[in-house]
């Protein structure tokens, strides 16, 4: 009789465990159904999102128009694709001079800055032109003569 009981005793023991094991199995069951609908709604919204606010080049590219060709050409200058780009889109424009396009305004900031340093060797001391050299050349030692020149430059 007492083994009797010492079996029944241990038959709901195990019996408590498992509805204690049930109860956390079915929270958790709920809770990852629950964490997959958020991630999928914030996984949708952020593709919502993104698919709105494409770049405005990006359609001008699509229809293949000059300017935007340029835009992107002159945004992707510094990368490894630049040149297999460049040579597709001189495909398209077979008369235009692209990489002229392309680089004028490089050459033109070349330009500014030699113009700049011819002043600077005339007045030496104007922060204006040091400024302006460290703004286009970000060289940090005309900042610090143009802030040694007038301080209230940051």
């Amino acid at each position: 009789m007492n083994r009797l009981k010492r079996i029944l005793n241990r038959l709901n023991k195990v019996k408590k465990q498992s509805e204690k094991k049930g109860k956390w199995f079915s929270f958790s069951l709920r809770f990852l159904k629950y964490l997959g609908f958020f991630l999928s709604g914030v996984f949708l919204g952020f593709n919502i999102y993104f698919s709105q606010n494409l770049p405005k080049n990006f359609f001008g590219l699509v229809e293949f128009q000059k300017k935007s060709v340029i835009e992107f050409l002159e945004k992707i200058q510094k990368t490894k694709y630049f040149f297999s780009q460049l040579k597709y889109f001189e495909t398209l424009y077979p008369n235009e001079d692209l990489k002229k396009e392309v680089f004028k305004k490089e050459k033109e900031k070349k330009q500014m800055i030699k113009k700049l340093e011819q002043i600077l060797e005339k007045n030496p001391k104007s922060h204006d032109v040091l400024y302006s050299l460290f703004l286009l050349t970000k060289d940090k030692t005309y900042l610090k003569k143009a802030q040694e020149i007038d301080p209230e430059i940051r």
